[in-house]
């Protein structure tokens, strides 16, 4: 009969029909008969080898066991030294009659049981079972950043780590979204910063495989931009993520066309005294980096990370899990390979540092150029509509198609037409902007 117990634990029962299974998922009747016979290897040994991994397999195993229902005086823990006698391991100290002296319990357990959500989520697990319930007490505690909730078998070697990064919701790794910053409360909706991404991203083992402006940056109050994220999944495979974003501020003197975040900053501005222009000229100002910080956002956006946050949830951390290889493993041979690997690896980086024999570089096909990029003009105003600048969700901009050169108009007039040949080259789009890009 199995009981469902609080107490979660690493450890495992050694044999039998249930070997390999966690403690707190055995029967009773095979954890009680594991703990007497480890607590009998310890009053014949109390020095033997791994002793105190013994103590605290036998710590963990009485509080499941007590849990369910066991009698804790009939649950004792040999004492370590030279033939102490068996005490019960409540952590308190107890008196032994040898020699006079007092001893302790060890204090150090793996044990954790809820109501401690901290220290059952931060750290590496590798086992899936654990892994999962940690992934799961982080959904329920912090802001998950995850590529699953559910962790299957991991790979041989390799453990699930759990870090938790704290953004300050006043500081400047975020950016007003809502309310005033003269005056921020809690209520507040603030977007976080490329500074906060970083970091979230960094403590995910996100790589990026490139970061780019995709306009021509022909017009100074329109932005368009890619990210791709790339993330480990927890079986080791490879997955790329794109995140697209248009920034439109643009309008237009003669007629009512508006690009999509003037028209949306316009309408929730309509009752204050300046109609939205403060708030107009600062995204201005700043598009460029919006635009990044937003397509980032977007790329890592469905792995926990929201589009935009009160500064009262920000308070909460960000549990961020990622696959690392460790090389932990049962298996003897297989912890040897790995250590092999990893010494392998440590001065294969400090030979190419400081010097020394370097196995030769295995000769590679050669790799085909990749395609030319080609940035695109903006879009005209009026020909589409982008929802949601307050929460950030842009749509992914396609390319215009091409204007037709006027029929009977030479080419070599010597003026740039649009939907020219691709031979013509683009202007640089900062020419007129001087050395600061973010600057007009």
């Amino acid at each position: 009969m199995t009981t469902t117990t609080q107490t979660r634990s690493m450890f495992k029962i050694f044999g039998g029909k249930e070997k390999g299974r966690l403690l707190h998922d055995a029967s009773d009747d095979t954890l009680r008969w594991w703990f007497n016979k480890v607590a009998d290897g310890l009053v014949d040994d109390p020095q033997k080898q791994f002793a105190e991994k013994d103590r605290q397999w036998l710590g963990d195993a009485k509080k499941i066991l007590v849990e369910r229902g066991f009698s804790a005086d009939e649950l004792n823990v040999p004492a370590g030294g030279n033939g102490s006698p068996a005490r019960p391991a409540n952590g308190g100290a107890q008196r032994q009659a040898q020699n006079g002296t007092q001893r302790r319990a060890p204090a150090t357990s793996t044990a954790i049981t809820q109501g401690q959500p901290q220290q059952l989520v931060v750290g590496t697990f590798n086992n899936s079972q654990v892994a999962s319930a940690a992934l799961l007490e982080a959904a329920k505690n912090y802001h998950l950043v995850s590529p699953a909730t559910i962790v299957g078998r991991l790979p041989e070697g390799c453990e699930v780590a759990i870090s938790l990064v704290q953004v300050d919701p006043y500081g400047r790794e975020v950016y007003q979204i809502t309310g005033s910053k003269e005056n921020p409360k809690d209520d507040d909706t603030v977007g976080l910063d490329r500074v906060a991404l970083a970091k979230i991203a960094s403590a995910a083992g996100v790589s990026w495989k490139y970061s780019r402006r995709t306009d021509d940056g022909s017009h100074p109050h329109y932005c368009a931009w890619e990210a791709v994220a790339i993330f480990t999944l927890f079986d080791m495979t490879k997955q790329e993520i794109p995140g697209n974003v248009e920034i439109d501020t643009r309008e237009s003197d003669d007629d009512d066309l508006t690009g999509a975040a003037a028209a949306e900053i316009r309408k929730k501005a309509a009752a204050k005294s300046d109609k939205g222009d403060a708030q107009l000229l600062e995204l201005r100002k700043f598009i460029i980096r919006h635009a990044e910080s937003k397509a980032m956002n977007k790329a890592i956006g469905n792995k926990g990370v929201h589009r935009s946050y009160k500064r009262a949830d920000l308070k909460k951390p960000f549990a961020v899990a990622r696959l690392v290889f460790t090389g932990h493993s049962d298996d003897p041979e297989a912890r040897r390979d790995f250590r092999q690997m990893i010494g392998q690896a440590f001065l294969g980086s400090a030979a190419t540092l400081y010097g020394g024999h370097q196995q030769p570089a295995p000769v590679l096909a050669p790799a085909q150029a990749a395609p030319q990029f080609m940035p695109h003009s903006p879009p005209p105003m009026g020909t589409r509509i982008d929802q949601g600048y307050g929460d950030y969700s842009y749509d992914e901009i396609p390319a215009p198609p091409p204007t037709p050169r006027p029929a009977g108009e030479s080419a070599a007039s010597g003026q740039q037409q649009p939907g020219g040949s691709d031979d013509e080259e683009l202007e640089d789009p900062y020419s007129d902007r001087g050395p600061d890009a973010d600057n007009y």
